[in-house]
């Protein structure tokens, strides 16, 4: 189509976000395996988060699709999945969230420490329609749970989504805290994480999702994918705070995919030397 040559002139500087908006074509289907599309054609062709996953793995279910790397920006090769291997793992964790008593709309934070697993969540709340809120796991439980509890009750959440790393982090500061307030000559209290938000760790289910048949991976992203739109909600991004307390910005699907074509708008121009404004 002329606007997937369009977009991918490094010559044109038009702000991808308005074009985007213009040029979108009706609700996809997965297509004959004999039509390959590449990357532009499948976020223009797609409306939802959803729908992206679900044309990636149709096409493209063996190729990279997330990689995790240390410290060092060296890349760890056991910790890189293809895209089958994320779908399966979406759809999983999609499955679960729904089971667990979640809905469509229900919002969530999601509490990690580095890993590709919360590639995974994030991925599989904007799937299933649950509202994901990432935020900074607390470590330092006397400044960041007060922190953590008013952005909970901000956004309404109603479950605390994280893994059992962290769960263990927890419980050792929260022992280390214990330990050091009964030895320490200023008593000062523990603050108290929210009240009624229930946590969930997704280890076990994750591990149990892998290894699933493309065909049927495939029928649940269609699945999902019918039950959202463009204009639903997919996740809630933190500002920076630098201007007072962090707030919860909306970001629907729509919004979303527009700054990923954006992003690959960017990269193509920055490799054919252009420089891109703002």
């Amino acid at each position: 189509p002329t606007h997937v040559r369009y977009l991918t002139d490094p010559g044109s500087i038009t702000p991808i976000v308005t074009l985007y908006r213009h040029l979108r074509p009706p609700p996809i289907t997965v297509k004959p395996k004999s039509e390959v599309y590449d990357a532009i054609s499948i976020y223009m062709e797609s409306h939802t988060m959803a729908e992206v996953l679900l044309m990636n793995v149709a096409y493209f279910p063996y190729r990279p699709h997330v990689s995790f790397v240390d410290g060092h920006g060296r890349e760890q090769p056991s910790k890189r999945l293809s895209t089958l291997d994320v779908a399966c793992g979406v759809v999983g964790v999609a499955d679960w969230l729904l089971k667990s008593g979640l809905q469509k709309g229900d919002r969530v934070v999601l509490v990690f420490l580095p890993c590709v697993e919360y590639v995974i969540v994030w991925y599989a709340c904007i799937v299933a329609g649950i509202i994901p809120l990432p935020v900074p796991p607390p470590l330092r439980l006397a400044a960041d749970i007060p922190i953590f509890s008013s952005l909970v009750e901000a956004v309404g959440a109603t479950h605390a989504i994280s893994h059992n790393d962290y769960k263990k982090i927890s419980l050792l500061l929260a022992t280390k805290k214990k330990v050091s307030t009964l030895f320490s000559r200023e008593k000062s209290s523990t603050p108290q994480w929210p009240s009624g938000l229930t946590w969930l760790y997704v280890d076990d289910v994750i591990g149990s999702s892998r290894k699933k048949k493309k065909d049927v991976v495939i029928e649940k992203l269609r699945n999902f994918s019918s039950k959202l739109t463009g204009n639903d909600l997919a996740y809630l991004q933190l500002t920076s705070g630098t201007t007072g307390s962090p707030k919860a910005v909306m970001v629907t699907n729509e919004r979303l995919l527009n700054n990923m074509l954006f992003a690959i708008h960017m990269e193509f121009a920055s490799s054919c030397g252009y420089t891109m404004c703002q």
